[in-house]
This record gives C-alpha cells, structure tokens and sequence, in this order.
C-alpha cells in the first residue's frame, strides 16, 4: 500500500530547472527524473504533508483524471511514496598503488603547488619493489594497478620499465588478473621507446595540457620561461598514432588565459580516452591576481560547463562515451542508485608512496606530513590511517550535512579542503552536479540503457551498429 511518510519533508527532494525542465533529485532515492506540471503540483501537495488522497482530490479540481493517474504512477515509479533503504556503497576490492618515482620537474608551471621542483629526490628501486609487495599482501585484494606520478615521472623512466616488469612477474605468480598500469606526465621528456614500452605494456597516459599553443605556452614553461606545446602537442599526436591498447588522456588547468568550452573544443579534435578540465585553485595571493579566474570568468565557466552536458547527453544518445569526464561518476552512481560515504577510495584501497617511502592516501598527497599513513619498512599505522578516514568521512563532514548535493558531491577532494580556499569552490560544484543529474534525467526519459556507453565498449559497438542501421 502506498504512503507519504517519507514525503513529509523537503529534505528529501531537491529540484531544480536544467535543460529547460524541470527536474527531481531524490537524494534518499538517489535517483533523479523530470516532471511535468501536474507531476511538480502533486509533489507540491506531497511536500505540504497532505495525505495522498487528499492530494489527488485536490489535483481534480485543475486536472483531468488521465493526467492525474498517469502523475501518480509516475511518481509512484520513483520511489517516491515509499521509503527507500539505500545503504551506501561498498568500496570494490581493487586496489591501487600511485608510485611518485620523483618530485623533481624539468618544467615549471606557473601555477605549480610543489616547492623547490628542481631539488627533490628519487625514489629507489628497493623502495618501488617494496611498494608492490606491500600492495599485493591486503587480505582481501583480488586486483590491483599501479600509477606512475611526480614531480615529472618520465624523469626516472628506467625505474617505471623495472617496476612495470617486476609487477607483471608477481602479478602472475599470484595469480591476479591483469594488471593496469597508468602514467600521468608533462610528455615533454617522451621518447619513442616510451612509447613503444607503453604499447606493450598497455600502460593508459595522462598528458598535461592545456590547450592550444597560446593558452598552453603561457602556463607550462621550461626553467627559462619557454613554452612547451610544440613538443607536448607532438607527443601527443605520437601516442595517439601508436598502435595498441593504451588510452589516452588529457589534463587540463583553465586559467583566465583561457575558456573552458574553447580548450574542450580544441581536444575534442582528438581520440581520447578523458578530458579533465579543472579550473586553477592553490594560488598564493600574488598569482591569484595573474592567473586565477575572475567572479565574470567563473560565471562564463558554468555556462560553457552547461554546453558540454548537453553535449555529452547528444553523444550518450548516439552511443557516444563522453570524453569530458567530470559528470561520469555522478551519473553512473545515479544509474547504480547508489550513495558514497567517501570521495574516492584514497587511504582504504588507494596508497600514493613518496620517493623517501612513505605511505600517502593517493599520489598528490605524497610528501604532505600531516596525511602521511606509515612507511613501506614498517607497514601502515593504524592511528594514522584512522585518523583519515575520519577526515575524509562524509559522516564526518557537518559543514555538507545540509546540503542536497552531499551524496553525488561526497564533499569533494578530502585533499582540497584543507588547500583550496576557493569561496565559490561549492557553487561551481553543485552546478556541475546539477548538470549531471540532468544529463541522468534526460538520457533515463529516453533511453536509460544508453548510459552503458560509459562502461562496456561491447556494447557501445553493438548500439552503434544499430543507430547506423536505422539511419
């Protein structure tokens, strides 16, 4: 039988107009749709505490009877007239190990965090071997993949093609799957056999750039202030060209030196893997005055953020994984119904090791004292690591228990609340998670198997065969 207890408060429902629509969250649910004007006038009824039959008498003095059945049974179909019990989402058994092989640079990038780049050490052999068999030896393991970080990874290269090789022996000797492997670089130290090291090994490259020539070279310098796009960009092109199974990426920082749709524009010309654009933050007060956004240029950003959903919707429909990656997870945990009690999995099934051997919860945290987790000589300390999870706990987080965004937000990058003291950091994230509630809304009303082009690329080849077809 139908009831209305869980519809006796607003907390539950957030809505919203996106799209041109208007637009439910139910963040109890954890689902999201669009409704029409009776849909939005019986929840109206619902949320002022009236019981359900009195809600549809009163829907009959403005509404035909169809309309009112079928907004009924719409929002009945939700979820909404019943209480829901969803628990939060188990952490996959998949752990991953960010190796920082060096914090040293060859570049530095005007808006670079990390001190004295061109001075920090590198990481030993030992250490890297110890960092792979303290990862293999969880209980509960049953995969694992390795990222290769910095400073400047590329710089210590020798050291990657000797883990990469190590791993892949233990990862046989105990029987895992396959291994996956990940690099994020500047790639202005590329080779071709790098390259042709990362083709075999299947090893996924994030590059660092940030756009055309102009808005890239003004940002990523060399120690004497030249620009990098030339060799970056030509990198790129070569990674792209090699044959193999590797993906490939692209980083990016928008500065006011740039516009956010124009930059995405701008790789959209290229197969890639993810786009991950962010808008500059860490900025001591001098460079926040050269480079950091101003209030008009983050309102721009929003708005250029709203085009690329909508443009990631047209491509979901055509059987088209996006490649702007910063709504995939929130759909896909719209899809999943799911709720996070943790951003990501940094310090439970993500371990960053700093070149000294220290245990970090992922590799930008690596060599920040206060995060650090144990070393690999000694193993894990558990206050420490407790001390963590407490403070990337969304239970933990009283400033984001009112918010409606809490659940798909998950308060953001644990690492970020401490370091970035952005004041409209917030509003920019509830807008991106309104946008991708939308896009869920949007590709559910029409088809929500769509959604699948984001996880198997099987089926993303079978939906594109059949769109060709009916064409």
């Amino acid at each position: 039988m139908l009831h209305t207890k869980a519809m006796n408060t607003c907390d539950r429902l957030y809505r919203f107009c996106e799209f041109g629509r208007d637009v439910v969250y139910d963040t109890v649910g954890a689902t999201a749709f669009f409704v029409n004007e009776v849909e939005a006038r019986f929840l109206d009824y619902l949320l002022e505490g009236n019981p359900l039959e009195e809600c549809i008498a009163t829907l009959r003095s403005e509404y035909n009877d169809n309309d009112i059945t079928e907004a009924v049974d719409h929002i009945a179909s939700e979820g909404l007239l019943t209480e829901p019990h969803i628990p939060y989402q188990d952490l996959p058994r998949i752990y991953t190990l960010a190796l920082n092989v060096t914090q040293q640079c060859n570049l530095r990038c005007k808006y670079c965090y990390v001190e004295n780049p061109g001075s920090q050490s590198f990481m030993s052999e030992k250490t890297a071997r110890k960092a792979v068999d303290f990862i293999t030896e969880f209980d509960d393991i049953e995969g694992f993949g390795i990222s290769f970080y910095g400073g400047e990874p590329l710089l210590h290269f020798p050291l990657i093609k000797s883990v990469i090789e190590y791993t892949s022996r233990i990862g046989e000797k105990k029987g895992f799957p396959e291994v996956k492997y990940h690099v994020t670089t500047n790639g202005t130290l590329l080779t071709d056999e790098m390259i042709a090291f990362f083709t075999d090994y299947q090893i996924d490259v994030m590059l660092s750039i940030d756009g055309p020539a102009p808005i890239h070279d003004a940002m990523r310098v060399t120690p004497d202030g030249k620009g990098t796009h030339a060799k970056v960009s030509k990198a790129l092109q070569k990674l792209i060209d090699a044959k193999g199974r590797h993906k490939i990426s692209v980083s990016g920082v928008i500065t006011n030196k740039g516009r956010l749709k124009d930059i995405y524009e701008y790789f959209s010309q290229f197969p890639l893997r993810d786009i991950k654009l962010s808008y500059v933050r860490y900025l001591d007060e001098n460079e926040e005055k050269k480079y950091a956004l101003s209030d008009s240029q983050k309102t721009q950003y929003m708005e250029d953020m709203r085009d690329l959903a909508r443009d990631c919707f047209d491509q979901i429909m055509k059987g088209i994984r996006p490649s702007y990656y910063n709504f995939e997870n929130k759909v896909l945990q719209l899809w999943k119904h799911a709720k996070k009690n943790y951003f990501c999995p940094a310090g439970l099934r993500r371990f960053g090791i700093s070149p000294g051997g220290e245990i970090y919860p992922c590799g930008p945290a690596a060599d920040l004292g206060e995060f650090q987790l144990g070393t690999i000589d000694k193993g894990l300390d558990k206050v420490l690591v407790d001390r963590w999870i407490a403070h990337s706990s969304l239970e933990n987080r009283e400033e984001c228990k009112p918010c409606w965004a809490r659940h798909l937000c998950i308060g953001g990058c644990p690492l970020q609340w401490l370091r970035d003291q952005d004041e409209q950091r917030c509003t920019i994230s509830h807008h991106s998670t309104r946008l991708a509630i939308a896009i869920y809304a949007a590709v559910k009303e029409q088809n929500e198997m769509m959604l699948a082009s984001f996880i198997d690329p099987e089926f993303l080849s079978k939906i594109r065969k059949m769109i060709q077809k009916e064409q």
